[in-house]
């Protein structure tokens, strides 16, 4: 009976430990498992990422040859224009052109933080400012700063340039800013339009006549003249290709 009664409390105690045995075997397991996913999970998204960065790089890369491809295409096509008129007004005893169009590329911002404002590849020469061009639209300026071509986006409160506004051509300057950008010092006592397009004038010689800014979707009265917000602008972005209307006076 007693060796009954001792073999019983064996089994049970075999039992109990074999049970906490396998529980503690099993979480091991189990721990061992989710490691081995977390880990095999974290190499997977790592690897799609790096692969995904790298096929967007190459669609980048593409993206810019064919904007290069375009903007070489429409550049020679307006030199060719450029060197026709100024065959014909050479003729005809007409004004002659004095801007030539060149191809860029933006860099880079200048500093981290700051959206308007960017390095160039472009041969700038010392005292001299370039009107900048994308998709028909003025969209800032550039010079030598640093020893480097150097851009102001159209929203820059530093970047301004001489424009018409409207069919009576009303003189005014475009000036960017961190909320708007402005068409400012029109006179008062001009008739001026909500929807009026705004043009580049070619006073300053910073771009030709008649490359096309924005519309004016706000009128604002101040103290002796007009100033408006415009609107259908474009900024400049890096990594894309500019025209630079270069005044080869």
């Amino acid at each position: 009976m007693m060796n009954k009664l001792k073999l019983l409390i064996l089994l049970c105690v075999l039992f109990v430990f074999s049970y906490n045995l396998s529980s503690t075997f099993k979480n091991a397991i189990l721990g061992f498992n989710d490691f081995v996913i977390s880990k095999t999970y974290k190499a997977y998204e790592s690897t799609k990422n790096s692969i995904n960065k790298y096929f967007n790089q190459i669609n980048e890369i593409n993206e810019l040859r064919t904007e290069l491809e375009k903007t070489k295409k429409y550049e020679s096509l307006y030199n060719n224009l450029i060197l026709e008129y100024n065959a014909l007004a050479k003729l005809h005893n007409l004004k002659k052109y004095d801007f030539r169009l060149d191809s860029a590329v933006v860099l880079s911002y200048e500093k981290l933080g700051v959206l308007t404002r960017f390095w160039m590849d472009y041969d700038a020469k010392e005292n001299k400012v370039y009107g900048l061009v994308y998709d028909k639209n003025a969209v800032g300026i550039m010079y030598l700063h640093d020893n480097r071509a150097y851009a102001l986006s159209l929203n820059d409160e530093k970047c301004a340039f001489s424009v018409s506004v409207g069919k009576d051509k009303i003189p005014a300057i475009v000036q960017g800013d961190k909320n708007a950008i402005y068409v400012n010092f029109i006179t008062d006592y001009k008739e001026l339009k909500i929807d009026d397009e705004v043009y580049t004038s070619g006073k300053d010689m910073i771009f030709s006549e008649g490359i096309y800014v924005g519309k004016i979707a706000k009128i604002i009265d101040e103290a002796g003249y007009k100033k408006a917000i415009l609107k259908d602008t474009k900024i400049l972005r890096p990594l894309r290709y500019v025209y630079v209307v270069n005044n080869s006076l």
